[in-house]
């Protein structure tokens, strides 16, 4: 696993990076990490890290790993950040014939997914994990605020299902357009998207027109928009 910053502006204690380092690798062990790297790129300014991007794929082909990086609609900067940088990454090391898997997971909210694991069992093994980083905890409360998204899922799986974890799995084709843009693409797939039976979800678009600038936007539209407008905050 690689820390990409230190997470330094989170708090106010002196000794605060050094806690932080400590919270992280106790937090690897516990997951059975085989590998724990810190980067120490500026917290809260990731965008302003020089070379991210070479430098995340030079590791990825010493180490070989399945890369797993959050999703590009996430709310926190650093985050998308490391999702585009990670996937700039993933194009470079695939055109050198390294292959590993490229998947997007979910944070702090609800993304288009295409892949779940339930983890019902697996919960109170992520709340031990998170209770960890107690630094961060006493700031606010983190081992609810990863699991909410897990628990509104259960909104469309099978009863038994009380937490799952989603993920979108991209494939090898996906990279030969930016992040950015295969974002555009899965949004607009989700409103083209078909039920169950082969019948169309019922698009808010027919209940809820909207007007900007004198034209008619659909919710695709809105919402490749908004994720316009938060991708350029604090990126590149």
């Amino acid at each position: 696993m690689v820390a990409l910053t230190g997470d330094v502006l989170g708090g106010k204690r002196i000794d605060l990076v050094e806690v932080r380092r400590q919270e992280v690798q106790f937090a690897a062990e516990l997951l059975g990490l085989n590998s724990l790297q810190g980067w120490s790129e500026p917290d809260r300014s990731l965008e302003h890290s020089t070379g991210l991007p070479e430098k995340i794929a030079a590791t990825i082909e010493n180490l070989k790993p399945a890369s797993v990086f959050p999703d590009p609609m996430e709310i926190r900067p650093d985050h998308r950040t490391a999702g585009f940088a990670v996937s700039a990454a993933l194009q470079r090391v695939y055109r050198v014939g390294l292959k590993p898997d490229i998947i997007a997971y979910e944070i702090g909210v609800q993304n288009p997914i295409n892949f779940c694991i339930d983890i019902t069992e697996d919960k109170i093994q992520k709340e031990a994990v998170m209770a960890v980083y107690a630094s961060q905890n006493n700031e606010n409360n983190y081992p609810e605020l990863v699991t909410a998204p897990d628990k509104g899922r259960m909104l469309s799986l099978a009863p038994e299902v009380g937490y799952s974890k989603e993920f979108f799995c991209f494939s090898e084709r996906d990279l030969q357009i930016s992040l950015q843009e295969m974002t555009h693409h899965i949004i607009n797939h989700y409103q083209q998207a078909t039920g169950p039976l082969g019948l169309k979800f019922a698009s808010v678009e027919n209940f809820y027109p909207v007007e900007l600038s004198g034209q008619r936007n659909s919710p695709a539209d809105l919402t490749n928009r908004w994720f316009d407008f938060f991708s350029n905050i604090g990126t590149a």
